[in-house]
């Protein structure tokens, strides 16, 4: 929960790579991609919420963007 708190993410979200969660708490056979922390602060910024909410951040602004 204090990744979830720090990074501004929903719950059932990895603050350093795209995983589903489904899959968590499984070794994948490719390691997933990384967040793309840069896009989530320019959809903050663009205030495209509907980007944001599928991405499962949080519409708050997030000291680790900058």
């Amino acid at each position: 929960m204090e990744n979830v708190i720090i990074h501004g993410i929903t719950s059932n979200r990895y603050p350093i790579c795209i995983a589903p969660p489904d899959e968590f708490g499984e070794l994948p056979d490719t390691p997933y991609d990384t967040q793309p922390h840069f896009r989530y602060a320019a959809a903050f910024h663009n205030s495209d919420v509907e980007q944001l909410e599928s991405d499962g951040v949080k519409n708050v602004n997030n000291a680790l963007w900058h």
